[in-house]
């Protein structure tokens, strides 16, 4: 019976070792794809940031007309009409 219980060991030891070796190798890889992406990465988030500026100019544009609007005077509008 310690013959079994020693090779449960050996085989649970290896297999924590190989997935041990697999978990290293996978967070090199990923660290080598953050490093190769970081300027697409970079990218995006200027792009959503220059998106959401866009989006603020586009109401503060709709907020000025209609406060110009507001400001005509009736007559100026008819007679531009």
């Amino acid at each position: 019976m310690r013959v079994m219980d020693y090779v449960i060991s050996v085989v649970l030891g290896t297999i924590a070792l190989v997935f041990a070796f697999l978990f290293l190798t996978f967070w090199q890889k990923l660290v080598g794809v953050r490093k190769r992406f970081a300027g697409i990465i970079n990218v995006e988030t200027e792009l959503a940031a220059a998106e959401r500026k866009l989006e603020q100019a586009k109401q503060g544009q709709k907020e000025f007309e209609r406060e110009n609007e507001q400001r005509q005077p009736s007559s100026f509008k008819t007679a531009s009409s």
